[in-house]
């Protein structure tokens, strides 16, 4: 029941934000990566990461990972009978290309490639961070669950 009510809170804070906003629904990729990408896909586009570290249990109930890159944090997590894959994703360096957007992009260029937000990601969340203006960091979240 817990979990039923969450996913009400979530559904009706969404709908209640996307019908009184500007809200965007984007799809977003590093470096040609997008949320589901598997593991071998990814070391086999980005090379092999500084640490690579399995820990305790999703709350989907599958196996978690995370895969730390200079400047890039991805998670992968399995989703119930979905084989472990890429599910939230946080870039703090200008070396990884966001759908056409680096940190340190101006709040325009944001604006000008993917509106002006809030953002969304199908079935998650995406947040832009800046700092005068400047973009410092970028997250993205997708519920496997």
């Amino acid at each position: 029941m817990p979990k039923y009510l969450s996913s009400l809170i979530v559904l009706f804070v969404f709908l209640f934000s996307v019908n009184g906003s500007n809200a965007q629904v984007i799809n977003l990729h590093v470096n040609g990566l997008g949320i589901g990408a598997k593991y071998h896909a990814i070391v086999r586009k980005l090379g092999k990461p500084n640490s690579d570290k399995r820990f305790g249990e999703a709350s989907c109930g599958g196996a978690m990972r995370t895969l730390r890159y200079d400047g890039l944090v991805l998670r992968l997590e399995e989703g119930g009978t979905k084989p472990l894959g890429l599910y939230k994703l946080e870039i703090a360096s200008p070396n990884w290309l966001v759908s056409g957007l680096r940190v340190g992009a101006s709040r325009s260029k944001v604006v000008s490639k993917l509106g002006r937000g809030p953002y969304f990601i199908e079935d998650g969340f995406a947040h832009f961070y800046f700092k005068r203006n400047r973009l410092v960091k970028m997250q993205w979240e997708f519920n496997f669950c």
